[in-house]
């Protein structure tokens, strides 16, 4: 893996080819195969560091991949809010926006419609384990999704 310095050192000339190698990325439709690859690595998190549990994985990647995600992000988003096609309730990536800011626009909605008199209820999910196989069995979580599908479906229509 390259560095972040060695990368900033040589930008100048790192920018012509890395800009073909993106170009021809993108007209192709295939990235190449060193973009793809990372080293994963555990990251304590809390608790007794003998337990695996209290680690999370994090996925270390080529910096050269992450530049040209970020580049192509900021072009996506900068079209999305450009042509209007993000609400503006979407915080977790725009610029000066946090989950946080979510958070509290959440809360004063909820704020404004009791104070109106309104009724609110509200469902919270956490998604903590929803990715974790030893925990959820896939399969029949498909089945129940499904089922609630058709269930939706029959409902309505």
């Amino acid at each position: 893996m390259v560095s972040p310095w060695l990368l900033k050192e040589i930008q100048e000339f790192l920018i012509t080819p890395i800009y073909f190698l993106m170009t021809k990325s993108l007209d192709e439709g295939v990235v190449p195969y060193d973009w793809r690859i990372s080293h994963v690595s555990a990251m304590y998190k809390k608790g007794c560091k003998d337990q695996a549990s209290n680690y999370r994985p994090v996925s270390l990647t080529s910096q050269i991949s992450k530049v040209i995600e970020f580049l192509l992000r900021n072009v996506i988003v900068e079209h999305l809010v450009r042509h209007m096609l993000i609400c503006d309730s979407q915080h977790g990536f725009r610029k000066g926006t946090l989950s946080l800011t979510n958070l509290l626009v959440f809360l004063d909605k909820v704020t404004e419609s009791i104070n109106d008199g309104l009724s609110v209820e509200v469902i919270f999910l956490d998604f903590a384990k929803a990715f974790d196989i030893d925990k959820v069995p896939h399969q029949r979580l498909l089945r129940k999704l499904y089922m609630g599908r058709f269930l939706i479906g029959f409902l309505h229509g």
